[in-house]
């Protein structure tokens, strides 16, 4: 399993970077360096996450908090937005993928009557991942690096 999980991040990696390959070509390279910030952070949050849960294998209830995670925080955000009513209009975006990571806490807190500390932090650290990459998405810096790794 985690060798497929390797697999997915290099997929992952090379078709967002080929997506915004595409973008740059039709004429929206500003717009694309930017958003490429997207699938690069979608794919760190889950090799992460995935990271984390592979380490803590033996851990049983970490673990599945972590696989979770990397589902939730790493893929599921690119279908959200593609959802009919919802994409495009970021704050329905933005509370579905808040349902989905206190999905795990609020069934912790319903079933064992606390939440596990991996589903509290990890839900934070994978809400903070959208904002940090919307912004690091935006600075020079990043524009430049996204130029040299698309072309």
């Amino acid at each position: 399993m985690a060798a497929l999980a390797v697999v997915m991040v290099v997929v992952g990696t090379t078709a967002g970077i080929w997506s915004m390959r595409r973008q740059v070509d039709a004429g929206f390279a500003q717009e694309a360096h930017a958003f490429l910030t997207t699938p690069l952070f979608s794919m760190m949050a889950f090799a992460g996450f995935v990271g984390a849960a592979i380490v803590r294998r033996r851990d049983s209830p970490s673990h599945k908090r972590l696989m979770l995670l990397g589902t939730i925080g790493g893929l599921v955000p690119a279908a959200i937005g593609r959802l009919p009513i919802v994409g495009g209009r970021t704050p329905l975006v933005v509370l579905v993928f808040v349902v989905f990571l206190a999905a795990g806490p609020g069934f912790d807190r319903l079933t064992r009557g606390r939440i596990h500390p991996v589903g509290l932090w990890g839900g934070i650290l994978a809400f903070l991942f959208v904002p940090a990459r919307l912004a690091i998405g935006q600075t020079a810096w990043w524009q430049t690096f996204a130029a040299w790794l698309i072309r």
